[in-house]
């Protein structure tokens, strides 16, 4: 097949991505603050490469002076060198990459959120090509939109912090499973652990995945091959780990790093200013999702808002497509219901553990939940009218618009200049 055959085959879909990627590149520069935990991650990347502020340049908007409620302080723990890691609650895996991209693109929050913005990118076709393996052109396309324009998956697709790491990592893990290659799915989870902690959590859906391709094996073999790879991704994740963190981290001994990782991964706690935290059971229904916002930049109304919301045309089908799901798995023996259900089931529920612990719990976790929901709620859409769905669609478009952080450009749509 030629390429012009293969765009025309897959040409719905390449006008999707066409579209993220314009939405994502436009105006992602903006604004020159700290969105979320970025002026954190800068400070920790900057200090990887040799570099440390006394003040962190002053926050602007398209080149305007601003001031923003800040909420929780954080500060460079007394007698730390340069060239470390001093962030021991996540791994270093993302904030080496963030380094990186600081010394290729120069010290700015730009470079901070290339890599995020190139893996927002990829994980829509990766998604897509995760339906396409087990159903049509169509259902993946659709998949592939509610991806798209879903707008916690957006803004962290467009800002400088570790959460698009284990969720681009897990996708495509689970996109090579499919395809049979479990060593290098197997690998890409234990990126995924290594983006953050709660990445590991993509294991058993690859050896589901692998149990699911193997049904004709015998007992004793299936129980050997899933027993053998979870080996190998654990100890693929620790070795990531235990390798850039003891190159980063002054804490040498292995035991000790994971201990104080440990202590400081379960008792995470910050001030903040409003009750952001939340409750897993809280995320499908109840949003409280951390807020940046700049008031009255341009003619007294709301310019940015960088809040995470989950676009409710998908969030609020969360529960509803899980009880679909599993019930295709168990009754169809539908291998696309199991991945989705799978997938949601084993990222959301370890969180309920955390419940217990003195950690802090955030709206924004529930990121890594979002893929499999698009690719259960995709798959449903298989079933119902197409005026019903493309209705549906037309509605996941209108919240994304109205939940856009950037809502200067609806004033200039309109005709006034925000700067006139």
């Amino acid at each position: 097949m030629s390429l012009l055959e293969k765009i025309r085959e897959h040409k719905w879909f390449l006008l999707v991505l066409l579209a993220a990627i314009i939405v994502r590149m436009w105006w992602f520069w903006e604004p020159n603050l700290g969105v979320y935990d970025e002026t954190f991650y800068w400070a920790v990347a900057e200090n990887m490469i040799g570099i440390r502020h006394l003040q962190m340049p002053e926050p602007t908007y398209l080149g305007r002076a601003v001031q923003i409620s800040i909420q929780g302080a954080w500060a460079i723990p007394v007698g730390t060198p340069l060239f470390v890691d001093f962030n021991y609650g996540q791994p270093t895996f993302p904030k080496a990459i963030m380094a990186l991209s600081l010394l290729v693109f120069g010290d700015n929050l730009v470079a901070m959120r290339i890599p995020s913005l190139i893996l927002g990118i990829l994980a829509i076709p990766v998604v897509y090509l995760i339906v396409l393996r087990l159903s049509n052109r169509s259902t993946a396309t659709v998949a592939a939109f509610l991806l798209s324009f879903e707008n916690l998956f957006f803004m962290h697709g467009r800002v400088g912090v570790l959460d698009i790491y284990p969720l681009f990592f897990s996708a495509l893990a689970v996109l090579l499973a499919l395809h049979n290659h479990y060593l290098c799915g197997i690998l890409s989870a234990a990126l995924a652990a290594n983006g953050k902690f709660v990445g590991i959590v993509i294991l058993p859906v690859i050896l589901l995945i692998i149990l699911m391709q193997n049904t004709g094996s015998s007992k004793r073999a299936q129980v050997k091959r899933l027993s053998l790879h979870s080996l190998i991704g654990v100890g693929l994740a620790a070795t990531i780990f235990l390798t850039f963190n003891t190159l980063f981290f002054i804490e040498k001994n292995p035991l000790m790093l994971l201990q104080k990782t440990g202590s400081e991964l379960l008792v995470y706690q910050i001030p903040l200013i409003g009750g952001f935290q939340s409750n897993p059971w809280e995320w499908l229904l109840n949003q409280r999702p951390l807020s940046i916002k700049i008031w009255g930049t341009f003619n007294a109304s709301l310019s940015y808002d960088g809040t995470g919301y989950a676009n409710p045309l998908i969030l609020f089908l969360a529960i509803p497509t899980l009880a679909v799901m599993l019930d295709w798995a168990i009754r169809k023996k539908d291998k696309l219901a199991l991945i989705s259900a799978g997938w949601f089931l084993f990222t959301y529920l370890p969180y309920y553990l955390l419940v217990w612990s003195n950690r802090q719990l955030f709206m924004f976790y529930f990121l890594q939940c979002i893929p499999p929901i698009c690719i259960g709620i995709a798959h449903m859409l298989n079933d119902v009218p197409k005026s019903f769905k493309y209705g549906y669609l037309a509605m996941v478009m209108v919240a994304f618009v109205y939940l856009y952080p950037y809502l200067f450009i609806l004033t200039l749509l309109f005709g006034v200049s925000p700067t006139g």
